[in-house]
C-alpha cells in the first residue's frame, strides 16, 4: 500500500479509524507523511532517501531523529579529528619546515 500524506482534511475520528486500519493490516505500507505524530503512532521503520541513497532505521520518527543526531554528532567529531591530523601533517611536512623561518631558511 502506498500512502501520500494520508492525514490531510481528516478529523480526529477519521484519523484514529486509519490508524486502527494499518495497525491491523498485513503487509508492506509505504507511508509519507508530514505528521509527526501520526508517524510515531503507525511506523515501525523510518528510511531516508539522502543524496540517492536510501537509509533504514528501525523504528518510528522520533526513533530516526535521535538516532540521526547522534550520527551527526559523530560525523562532526570524526570530522574535528581529521582536520586536526590534517594540520598535523600539513605542520609537520618537511616542504612546510623548509620554507618556514625558524628552521633557520
Amino acid at each position: 500500500m502506498l500512502l501520500d500524506e494520508p492525514t490531510n482534511h481528516l478529523d480526529l475520528e477519521a484519523l484514529e479509524r486509519l490508524e486502527n486500519y494499518l495497525a491491523d493490516y498485513y503487509g508492506s505500507i509505504l507511508l509519507v507523511s508530514h505528521d509527526r505524530r501520526f508517524l510515531d503512532n503507525t511506523a515501525e521503520k523510518t528510511l531516508e532517501l539522502k543524496d540517492g541513497k536510501i537509509k533504514v532505521y528501525g523504528g518510528n520518527y522520533t526513533f530516526y531523529k535521535a538516532q540521526k543526531e547522534l550520527e551527526d554528532e559523530a560525523n562532526e567529531r570524526s570530522y574535528i579529528v581529521q582536520q586536526k591530523k590534517v594540520q598535523r601533517i600539513i605542520e609537520t611536512s618537511p616542504r612546510n619546515q623548509s620554507q618556514c623561518p625558524r628552521f633557520g631558511n
